[in-house]
């Protein structure tokens, strides 16, 4: 019997509702993303349609430790015993996890409500915006969105190219940091399925500006392009996303998420030579985006772009404003 597989569709909290997978061979399963503790209805329902009990979940695999892809990892744990997989990077991150969302809320607790117009002297200033200061605004807010997942430990720390079982299938690992800094995507080689958590999402783009918990840094898109290049030389054919419907070309996909990409270049490129410092904000806000978290998204990745043209050498920042080299 070939691999089934079930979505299990998240509701639709802040942080954008997120489907997770449940994957199933020969009377062994495994999970994509557990998502928020409202998916395990529907976790408990698929596996019992396929006459399968707590025990035969044998692994959890998370693409990343974004909180709507973990809320209810220690639920799913406790209830079936399955061992969890990740990325060393996202497994220091969940290991941390408890610790850095308190950093991170106190850092907003000290942080400008919104982005400094001027730097310091002798060099590039820290990046003008991140994205809880925007999405969330307030230390409490930012508490009660990331708060209240406790550490845990990974029990496989998975690399790329490496082949994870299910029953009688296997899937295939593939690095893919961009979204977050080390997410990872699961590959059907017999099916061509992409099990992509949100690296490719079915409909618009992902999340690729200042990281939540991670870093930020001016690599994100570099990152990024190289995994879809990584994702691309493995011609997969059929999508599941975290994000967006199912079933897509992940390929067709990655080439319109590339030329997205390369537009927006172009275009901040045309604005810089157009206006006097160009603000982040104000692009933001020119092209529709509406104030809440849209804006706090849309303002993330036009940030990431214009960090990525300011190491590339065709624009400079001067506070938060960029400037035609």
């Amino acid at each position: 019997m070939p691999l089934q597989v079930h979505p299990l569709p998240g509701p639709a909290y802040g942080g954008g509702s997120a489907t997770g997978y449940l994957l199933v061979s020969r009377g062994e399963a495994l999970l994509v993303d557990p998502g928020f503790d409202d998916t395990l209805g529907a976790l408990r329902w698929a596996m019992e349609r396929e006459r399968l009990v707590p025990g035969d979940l044998k692994r959890v695999v998370l693409t990343h430790t974004h909180l709507n892809h973990i809320r209810a990892l220690s639920r799913v744990v406790e209830w079936t015993g399955a061992r969890v997989c990740l990325s060393a990077t996202e497994g220091f991150i969940l290991e941390n996890y408890a610790d850095l969302v308190k950093k991170k809320a106190e850092a907003l607790s000290r942080a400008p409500a919104g982005p400094p117009r001027r730097g310091p002297p002798g060099g590039p200033p820290p990046l003008p915006v991140s994205l809880p200061v925007l999405f969330l605004r307030a230390r409490e807010d930012y508490l009660k969105y990331w708060g209240g997942v406790a550490s845990a430990t990974g029990d496989v720390l998975v690399r790329d190219g490496e082949s994870l079982r299910v029953g009688e299938e296997s899937l295939r690992v593939l690095f893919t940091p961009g979204h977050s800094v080390g997410h990872i995507c699961l590959l059907h080689p017999s099916t061509g399925a992409l099990f992509s958590g949100d690296h490719i999402p079915g409909e618009g783009e992902p999340y690729l500006g200042p990281g939540s918990l991670e870093p930020a840094g001016s690599a994100v898109l570099y990152s990024y392009l190289s995994s879809l290049r990584r994702v691309d030389v493995e011609s997969p054919r059929v999508l599941y996303p975290a994000h967006g419907p199912a079933g897509g070309d992940p390929r067709a996909r990655i080439r319109e998420l590339w030329g997205l990409l390369e537009a927006r270049e172009g275009e901040m490129l045309r604005r810089a030579r157009r206006t006097r410092g160009l603000d982040p904000l104000e692009a933001c806000r020119e092209s529709g985006a509406r104030e809440g978290p849209a804006l706090g998204l849309a303002l993330g990745n036009l940030v990431g772009t214009l960090e990525k043209l300011r190491v590339d050498k065709k624009l400079e920042r001067r506070g938060a404003l960029y400037f035609k080299r």
